[in-house]
């Protein structure tokens, strides 16, 4: 089973209906019924703040819906300090990508293919990252 992480970028995407076609992430669910999808906890911050999110609106209920469908991955301590001990050109994506690192998953899809890669070149691991659905095989 392929577990596909999702940056804060691309469930906002979903959210706001924006740019799928670059990422094809409404596909998600069609392509791949089995899998599992991850965010992180910290994408659920990023998404209510970006967003400007209000309790009880549409945007609000879409949320919901959505988080139903997904794991969410826990940002701990440990992942923090890890954080903190590399070299990063961006804080968010370094934990976004431990977090994914943390579950075990497959790929991360995003459209920040290169601070991921920056990352990944300091952290080796067997993920892939990438900028559309048609790059799982």
């Amino acid at each position: 089973m392929k577990k596909i992480f999702l940056d804060a970028n691309i469930i906002i995407d979903l959210i706001e209906k924006r740019q799928l076609n670059e990422s094809g992430a409404d596909k998600l669910m069609e392509k791949f019924p089995h899998a599992q999808i991850y965010i992180s906890a910290l994408s659920v911050h990023i998404i209510f703040h970006i967003l400007h999110i209000k309790a009880g609106s549409k945007t609000h209920k879409k949320v919901l819906e959505f988080l139903t469908f997904v794991k969410i991955t826990p940002l701990t301590d440990s992942i923090i300090s890890l954080a903190n001990k590399t070299r990063y050109s961006d804080y968010e994506d370094t934990l976004q990508y431990l977090m994914a690192l943390h579950a075990d998953c497959d790929y991360i899809l995003t459209r920040d293919k290169k601070d991921f890669e920056n990352v990944k070149k300091i952290i080796p691991s067997k993920i892939k990252i990438i900028t559309n659905l048609s790059q799982i095989k």
